[in-house]
């Protein structure tokens, strides 16, 4: 089950990168740090989280968590929000939802929800495969007494 929780999250981050990367041309400009620059950005991040989520180890979750959850966040202001110039960042522009933007953003949160259900799975089969142990210890310590 884990692999496939691993397998979905890493389609769904490239998906959104995919995404990001044909839009980029769209948002170029003249400034020295565009939104087409961030959305190239964005793209490799994804890649990089994809990748990194093939490694098997729970810690592998979290760049993938932070990568969706700030693109997510990014979109979902994008629509709802007016954010102006953020230091050498620009204006962020206010859009309403289109497909390609909808669709990113499904998969974003898909991310972030197989993500955190991908890392706390891990937890608990950790925390079952210790707690047998220490149960089959105590029935002898109590009949040693």
């Amino acid at each position: 089950m884990r692999y496939i929780l691993r397998a979905l999250a890493a389609a769904a981050l490239v998906y959104a990168g995919i995404v990001h990367l044909h839009l980029a041309a769209t948002y170029d400009g003249g400034e020295f740090l565009s939104i087409g620059h961030q959305f190239r950005a964005q793209f490799a991040a994804s890649l990089v989280a994809a990748v990194i989520l093939l490694v098997p180890r729970r810690w592998a979750w979290w760049p993938a968590i932070v990568v969706a959850g700030a693109t997510l966040l990014a979109v979902l202001a994008s629509v709802y929000l007016t954010v102006g110039p953020i230091g050498p960042l620009p204006a962020l522009p206010s859009e309403p939802w289109y497909d390609e933007k909808a669709f990113s953003a499904v998969a974003e949160a898909a991310v972030v929800v197989l993500g955190v259900w991908g890392y706390r799975s891990g937890r608990r089969r950790r925390g079952r495969q210790r707690r047998p142990d220490s149960e089959q210890s105590k029935p002898f310590a109590a009949d040693s007494a």
